[in-house]
């Protein structure tokens, strides 16, 4: 049996990211952030923390290049 991955909770990401909650779901609805992936019940979702470290490593490369972050 393989182990299901370490999962981060809005409120996790959020912390992670230093914004709200709120502004995680907002960017999720405008495209900015990905998608999260449905785990543990009723509405959660969640993201791994290699999808998080490539978002930020994306953003962190977009602003190098003098791209909107």
């Amino acid at each position: 049996m393989t182990a299901e991955p370490k999962m981060l909770p809005v409120e996790g990401v959020a912390v992670l990211l230093g914004v709200s909650a709120v502004t995680v779901l907002r960017w999720v609805r405008q495209g900015r952030f990905p998608k999260g992936t449905p785990y543990g019940g009723f509405k959660r979702v969640g993201w791994t923390p290699e999808v998080v470290d490539a978002w930020l490593a994306e953003r962190e490369r977009n602003a190098a290049n003098g791209a909107r972050a």
